[in-house]
C-alpha cells in the first residue's frame, strides 16, 4: 500500500489523468499498473511495477509490444524514470496532430 502511494502521488504531480491501481495475484505477487486513461495506447504505453527478489521492475506495454524498461535498487528511482516518460506523454496527447494554417 505505501509503495501504491508514492507513486500515484509521483504520477498524479506529473500525468494526473492516468490511473494506478495494485493488482495482487492469488500467489502473493503484487504488481503495480500505471496506465492512461481508458488504457488507451494512442495516449501511451501502460507501466507496471514489480519487485523480483530485491529490486523494483519497470516494465511497459505498448501496441501488444511488452518490453522491460529497467530495474531499481529504490522506489523513488521507479518513480523517477516514469515522470519523464509519463511528461512526455502528456505533452504529445496536448499537442495536436495537425494544424491547419488559414
Amino acid at each position: 500500500a505505501d509503495h501504491l502511494d508514492h507513486l500515484a502521488c509521483a504520477v498524479a504531480a506529473t500525468a494526473p489523468n492516468w490511473t494506478v491501481e495494485l493488482y495482487d495475484e492469488a500467489l502473493g505477487t503484487a504488481t503495480i499498473i500505471i496506465m492512461p486513461e481508458d488504457a488507451d495506447d494512442e495516449i501511451g504505453p501502460t507501466y507496471f511495477v514489480h519487485r523480483e527478489g530485491n529490486a523494483f521492475c519497470l516494465d511497459q506495454l505498448h501496441w501488444d509490444s511488452y518490453s522491460a524498461l529497467g530495474r531499481f535498487e529504490h522506489l523513488g528511482d521507479v518513480a523517477r524514470a516514469v515522470r519523464p516518460k509519463l511528461l512526455s506523454q502528456s505533452l504529445t496527447a496536448a499537442t495536436p496532430t495537425s494544424m491547419t494554417i488559414h
